[in-house]
This record gives C-alpha cells, sequence and structure tokens, in this order.
C-alpha cells in the first residue's frame, strides 16, 4: 500500500508560538487509504478522502477560484470552515465535508493565515 507523501507543511496560526497550527500541502496524486472504524483518523488524513477532495472542488469552482476577501486567483487556494462542528455525545468533530456549503469559504494563503491568526473559529455542538 503507497503511502501519501506530503509536499510542504505551511503555517496557518502562531496563536500559540509553542504548538503552531500547520496545514499539510499533500501529494492528491496518491490513493486515499481506507481504515477500519476502529482506526482513528486525524484530520490532516481525512484531507485526502475523495469525499473531501469533491467537496474543496465544488467549492472553489462556487467562489469562481478566487479568495473571497481579497479576489487573490493565484497560488494556493484554501478552503476555510467558517465554524466547527463537535457532536457531543462522540465528542468528535465532524467530517470536513459533512458541513452545509455557506459554511465553507474560498481564501487565499495569506488571507486564510491572517484569519486564523487573528480570529478564534467558533465551536457548535450537535
Amino acid at each position: 500500500m503507497e503511502k501519501k507523501t506530503i509536499k510542504q507543511a505551511i503555517p496557518v496560526s502562531r496563536k500559540n508560538k509553542a504548538y503552531p497550527l500547520y496545514i499539510l500541502a499533500a501529494d492528491f496524486s496518491t490513493p486515499y487509504i481506507k481504515t477500519t472504524m476502529t482506526d482513528k483518523v486525524y484530520y490532516g488524513e481525512k484531507l485526502f478522502d475523495p469525499k473531501w477532495i469533491a467537496k474543496r472542488k465544488r467549492i472553489l469552482q462556487r467562489d469562481s477560484n478566487q479568495c473571497t476577501i481579497c479576489g487573490k486567483n493565484e497560488g494556493r487556494l484554501h478552503v476555510h470552515h467558517k465554524q466547527y462542528h463537535i457532536i457531543k455525545r462522540l465528542h468528535k468533530h465532524v467530517a470536513p465535508w459533512d458541513y452545509h456549503d455557506n459554511l465553507l469559504t474560498t481564501l487565499c494563503e495569506s488571507c486564510h493565515s491572517r484569519g486564523h491568526y487573528r480570529y478564534k473559529i467558533p465551536i457548535k455542538y450537535i
């Protein structure tokens, strides 16, 4: 089974300088590795799931492949969650592709990084 390869780690937050948040820029040509229900799947691994890749593509197309803040359409574009959902009874985050489209927006790398630095993402318990 072939493993995913990480091309680059991109810092997106410096709120806690001891533990910065990174988004991994991955090689999406590598096949997604399915896991069993007993395996713990980390958020970064979920970004390889075909459901997220399709959802991300749809959001980018909806937003005309440009940042919804500054209008930039060059370079790396991110699909940003405007809020995070946690399933109370399971103590688990909702899968990134299970959010309604109105809770997702396209941001350039600069606006995404700046937003995570300045604002805390709201969490909704469902």
